[in-house]
């Protein structure tokens, strides 16, 4: 059971929001506050996972309370619903990092995903907690997990004591040092993480790395010590040639932050807060790419104006339904973002839908197709990609035809490429491109239609499947764990005990017994 804030001055709105809850069965406990001020004295004084706000409120608009509510809780997932249109609005929202917004008047079906969504960011976000403290529990008596844990918590701002740092022989709060972070587009760190390891003294020949420790499937930091001769031209080419050794040695896309120097716990902090904001750019990047703290990656600063320039010529074009020179103006529109790439991207997304909107009322036609097209721009991960839905959608209606795959024959699909090719070195990616869809919108509709993530469901069939062969076979145990997709013998008996509980020798024996 998670817990809600609602905040609207009518009465009648959260009357009606709290019936849906209650109709559908929504695990959330609902407190309610007809003004921003309540609202804030609630969050001040209580715990709660998600506030569901109007943006329209006297005295303190829902704006202001989501800015405030992300200072005293930046955890605490947002969501506003507004009137149609409101760009003024969405500009300002996206500073404030709400999760999602929901059209005023609110359409059940909408609002149902909405929740739905921010339901499952609440449950990872559990998930995850309860994953670390069994970790902590764990390991507690490691010192590499108590220097991980350490590391952690000065990346993130916790309160530590002096001590802590000494006693681990921590010398990043002691020496000059240089922050390099690297996030995979995929769940590289789960599998490759101890290989990619072992590269670093390769990569940092000149430098003395002073801690690894990795952030999630898809993250690990590298703190370097820094030199007097390492100055800017010197940090480009760091960066350069770290980009192009992960590429050729993983074959994989890897953006990469570099931060400026840091010698505090306190300036390492902000500089990773900096980072987090700075790799937001990777959106408008297809290939491995090196950003900064900073914010800069060479690029000009972005010019809303010029934005909103496009976005008025394509309103006009779709307006009379000139789809061809609509067309035309996206592509100019995209150009001009892959020049300049500083157009936030939860705004971009914003843009992209409601144009995708209003070609759906220019055209008269497909209005049931709206949340799943609009799903598919949130879910985008590339600015190509963006644009190709975008582009898709234009040409379509400009031969008056648009079909969508439906969700649950496209699982069917994917479910036969994994039934299929398990034996294989199949990833998110490799289906994703096989059904024609974005990893990540793949990775939601999977989840969505059978319950669970893509990589469990694997591995899942993989043990089920190696469980049999186990038990009624008599294949040797290195043969099964290659029949099944591991290479590595001593990696597939680690997490098959993982996964049962039992050795894989274990589980043979308890078969035939």
């Amino acid at each position: 059971m998670y817990s809600i804030l609602i905040v609207d001055n009518e009465r009648i709105d959260r009357e009606g929001i709290k019936l849906l809850i209650q109709k559908f069965n929504l695990p959330l406990h609902v407190t309610e506050a007809d003004s921003g001020k309540q609202a804030l004295a609630y969050l001040q004084n209580g715990e709660f996972d998600i506030l569901l706000s109007d943006i329209k409120m006297p005295i303190m608009d829902g704006l202001e309370l989501a800015q405030r509510a992300r200072e005293l809780k930046p955890q605490l997932k947002i969501v506003i619903f507004s009137a149609y249109g409101e760009f003024d609005y969405a500009k300002q929202a996206i500073h404030i990092g709400v999760a999602q917004y929901i059209l005023k008047p609110i359409r059940m079906e909408e609002f149902l995903k909405v929740m739905d969504q921010v339901l499952s960011l609440c449950k990872e976000e559990e998930e995850a907690r309860v994953h670390n403290e069994m970790l902590l529990r764990g390991y507690k008596k490691g010192l590499q997990y108590e220097k991980e844990k350490v590391l952690l918590d000065i990346l993130q701002g916790n309160e530590l004591e002096n001590n802590q740092i000494n006693e681990l022989k921590l010398h990043i709060v002691e020496k000059p040092a240089l922050l390099v972070l690297f996030d995979f587009k995929d769940r590289f760190f789960d599998t490759r993480g101890a290989e990619f390891e072992q590269h670093l003294p390769a990569w940092f020949p000149a430098f003395a790395v002073l801690e690894y420790v990795n952030l999630n499937e898809y993250q690990s930091m590298v703190f370097i010590q820094l030199d007097d001769s390492l100055d800017s031209a010197s940090t480009d080419q760091l960066g350069e040639m770290l980009k192009h050794a992960v590429t050729d040695t993983f074959k994989s896309n890897v953006c990469i932050v570099l931060s400026n120097p840091v010698n505090s716990k306190e300036q390492i902090h902000m500089e990773y807060m900096n980072m987090e904001k700075s790799i937001e750019s990777k959106f408008f990047y297809d290939r491995s790419v090196v950003l900064f703290s900073s914010g800069t990656d060479k690029a000009t600063q972005s010019n809303m104006s010029d934005a909103e320039f496009y976005i008025a010529q394509m309103d006009r074009h779709i307006e009379l339904r000139e789809y061809s020179e609509a067309g035309k103006m996206i592509e100019q529109f995209f150009d001009a973002l892959q020049m300049d790439r500083k157009l936030p991207v939860t705004y971009l997304k914003f843009v992209c839908t409601s144009i995708m909107q209003k070609l759906f009322k220019s055209s008269d036609r497909h209005h049931q197709l709206i949340p799943d097209m609009a799903e598919n721009i949130y879910a985008s991960s590339t600015l190509l990609e963006l644009k190709s839905i975008l582009m898709q959608i234009v040409w379509q209606y400009g031969e008056n035809a648009l079909a969508v795959k439906q969700g649950g024959k496209l699982i069917t699909d994917v479910l036969d490429v994994i039934h299929k090719e398990y034996s294989n070195d199949i990833s998110l990616e490799y289906v994703a491109d096989k059904v024609y869809l974005s990893p990540s919108y793949l990775s939601h509709l999977f989840k969505k239609e059978t319950g669970q993530s893509f990589m469990k469901y694997v591995t899942s069939f993989r043990f089920n499947k190696a469980l049999d062969l186990l038990q009624n076979t008599n294949m040797k145990i290195s043969d099964i764990s290659r029949e099944v997709g591991y290479n590595s013998h001593s990696y597939f008996c680690s997490i098959f005990k993982n996964y049962y509980g039992l050795s894989p020798a274990q589980s043979r024996e308890r078969g035939s017994s």
